[in-house]
């Protein structure tokens, strides 16, 4: 940071913004991340987590349908019998999961549930969705029963699972009218521009 500043004297922005999985990458960093330039009291830090496959949920209730009503809750046991790892690590902060991850295991050493999830509230997170991304997506029960059938629900869910959780809305989540999944697109819309280079 302090080598940045030397060699960057004007640097008052860093965006970083990924893609597909490369949103699944940036909204894992973000939650995660222990880098001291989160509180830096110059340095506006964001992270854009566009069109990404799976979300990682800070506790383990999810969005779902009951009686045509949409509930954000624990699921129910079938569903939890079924598909046991869906709140494991990629797709949640439980332990397990099929994945090592050793940047995780360091971070919940130093930090129990709760303490990341507030921490993830104060970050500057943006989320963006093509409007046109809503190609059914089959991917590990973890994902498709628990998160969504597309994309852009698995957003809309997430954005809405963390209103739920804190009572106001946490980041903001952008459509961008016209795009499928396509990162050009994204990034090269207005709203994605003013996403990186400020104004959002």
């Amino acid at each position: 940071m302090i080598a940045a500043r030397l060699q960057y004297p004007n640097l008052k922005r860093i965006a970083v913004a990924g893609h597909s999985a490369g949103g699944q990458v940036t909204h894992r960093w973000a939650l995660l991340s222990s880098s001291p330039i989160w509180e830096d009291p110059i340095i506006d830090l964001v992270s854009i987590v566009a069109n990404p496959r799976s979300f990682c949920y800070l506790d383990g209730r999810r969005v779902h349908s009951d009686n045509d009503d949409e509930t954000f809750d624990i699921p129910n046991a079938d569903d939890i019998q079924s598909c046991p790892g869906y709140d494991q690590w990629q797709w949640g902060l439980q332990d397990g999961g099929y994945l090592q991850c050793p940047y995780r295991d360091a971070v919940m050493e130093k930090m129990n549930r709760t303490e990341i999830s507030y921490r993830y509230t104060n970050r500057r997170v943006i989320y963006l969705s093509g409007q046109l991304d809503t190609i059914p997506t089959e991917d590990e029960c973890e994902t498709t029963i628990f998160q969504g059938p597309n994309r852009q629900i698995r957003a809309k869910n997430y954005v809405r699972g963390l209103q739920e959780t804190f009572g106001y809305p946490i980041h903001p989540w952008y459509i961008i009218i016209g795009s499928p999944h396509d990162h050009t697109l994204m990034f090269q819309s207005e709203r994605g521009k003013k996403s990186i280079f400020g104004d959002d």
